[in-house]
């Protein structure tokens, strides 16, 4: 009687057991499955944000897209371009593909490229127009020779180059001479750099993807990793 219950209670204890390893195997799993659901839901809620930056970024560039110190452009304003660089309502905004990049942009972009261009939100008061490929303008912002400006007076606005500038701390001003002379009188109105901004996506050092911004003649930054 008494190996019975020995039995017995040997064989309660090896099913015992068995029920503790199935339920520890289950709780494993579902360890498991939870880390990855949770994991999921963190990426799904990045991307999520990500985007939503993303979009934002692209929502203000547009919106400054075409900005010419006083208004943006519209259909009937006239733009007077500069060699090979325009500014008209057909081309503040352009997207390219991988296959016709701007020239500024190095690298292998993936997908599309996004570009806006407008007048620098930094722009200097015209003071005088002495002759017309000269202005006076406020002391600040500095401009340099080879500065590609845009003019504008909320009537036309003209894109030019600087071949020449002397500037004025006593007098608080910049003498700015043009390489082609300007086709309107300007005896208000704004100056600026002509700002050229791109957004695309591109393989970073890391081999992961990347969202970047590329100014025209300046910097190139990651804005953030896509993933």
């Amino acid at each position: 009687m008494n190996d019975k219950i020995k039995a017995f209670t040997l064989v309660e204890v090896l099913v015992a057991n068995l029920l503790a390893a199935v339920l520890l195997l289950i709780l494993l799993e579902f360890f498991v499955f939870y880390q990855y659901v949770n994991r999921q839901i963190n990426k799904l809620i990045d991307d999520q944000e990500k985007l939503r930056i993303k979009s934002s970024i692209l929502y203000q560039a547009k919106l400054n897209a075409g900005y010419i110190g006083c208004r943006r452009l519209s259909n009937n304003f006239i733009v007077q371009p500069t060699g090979q660089t325009l500014i008209t309502p057909s081309n503040i905004i352009q997207h390219f593909s991988e296959k016709r990049p701007p020239d500024f942009i190095s690298g292998q972009p993936l997908g599309a490229i996004q570009v806006f261009r407008s007048m620098s939100a930094q722009t200097a008061e015209i003071l005088n127009m002495p002759q017309k490929n000269e202005l006076t303008v406020s002391y600040t912002p500095r401009f340099k020779v080879g500065n590609l400006l845009i003019v504008s007076d909320c009537q036309h606005a003209e894109l030019v180059e600087v071949s020449h500038v002397s500037q004025s701390m006593k007098n608080k001003q910049q003498y700015l001479m043009f390489s082609q002379k300007l086709k309107s009188n300007y005896m208000q109105g704004k100056v600026g750099q002509l700002t050229v901004k791109a957004f695309y996506e591109m393989k970073n050092t890391r081999g992961k993807v990347g969202f970047y911004e590329d100014v025209l003649g300046g910097r190139r930054e990651e804005l953030f990793e896509e993933g």
